[in-house]
């Protein structure tokens, strides 16, 4: 997801890279070699549409670094 800038842009990435995607209630992802399609929410809640679409919109925050937020972990708040 380092490389997009919208939603549109991670699917045409996946599509590039040789995996066929459906779109409809659930995004579901066919990569090259394998049998069925699979759902991304099945593997877990980050990889729902929603979750998919807030992490590239939020990498974009300060001049574009995604990769920067998206590999840098949350600093843990001390409670008081």
């Amino acid at each position: 997801m380092a490389q997009c800038c919208f939603f549109d842009g991670f699917i045409q990435l996946l599509s590039d890279a040789g995996c066929e995607v459906k779109l409809g209630k659930y995004i579901s992802l066919k990569a090259p070699g394998q049998k069925k399609f699979i759902r991304l929410r099945s593997l877990s809640a980050d990889y729902s549409e929603d979750s998919i679409r807030q992490k590239i919109a939020g990498g974009h925050e300060q001049n574009g670094a995604v990769q920067e937020k998206l590999s840098t972990p949350i600093p843990k708040s001390k409670a008081c």
